[in-house]
C-alpha cells in the first residue's frame, strides 16, 4: 500500500502508470483502462499483454495476459497485479481474488 492523496482515475492511470508499465515490461501492448467495481469499491484496472522473463534453463518466453488493479481508500492506494499465460480462462479466479480485498 502506498499513500495517494486522491483516488486514481482512468486519466491519471493512463498518464502516470502506463508509461512505467511500458518501460518496465517487455513487448507491452495495452488493451484497456477502465473503472470497475469490486467488493472494496471502485477500482481502476489496466488490461494488457506482455512477455514474461526468459526461463533461465530453456530460454522460453511466454506471452502473458496481465491485469493491474489500483484500489484506493482514504488516502491509501493498493496495487494488485495478476498475470497468467495469454488465453487462459482467468475471469472467475481473478474476480474472486480482486473481490477478496477489504479495507480496515
Amino acid at each position: 500500500a502506498l499513500p495517494l492523496a486522491a483516488a486514481p482515475t482512468v486519466a491519471s492511470v493512463t498518464g502516470n502508470e502506463i508509461p512505467v508499465i511500458r518501460l518496465q515490461g517487455s513487448n507491452v501492448v495495452i488493451g484497456s483502462v477502465a473503472m470497475v467495481t469490486r467488493t472494496a469499491g471502485p477500482v481502476i484496472v489496466i488490461k494488457y499483454q506482455a512477455d514474461s522473463t526468459a526461463d533461465p534453463v530453456t530460454g522460453h518466453v511466454a506471452r502473458l495476459d496481465v491485469e493491474r488493479y489500483s484500489f484506493w481508500h482514504l488516502g491509501t492506494e493498493a496495487v494488485l497485479t495478476l498475470a497468467a499465460p495469454a488465453g487462459s480462462d482467468n475471469v472467475d479466479p481473478w474476480l474472486l481474488i480482486t473481490n477478496s480485498l477489504h479495507w480496515r
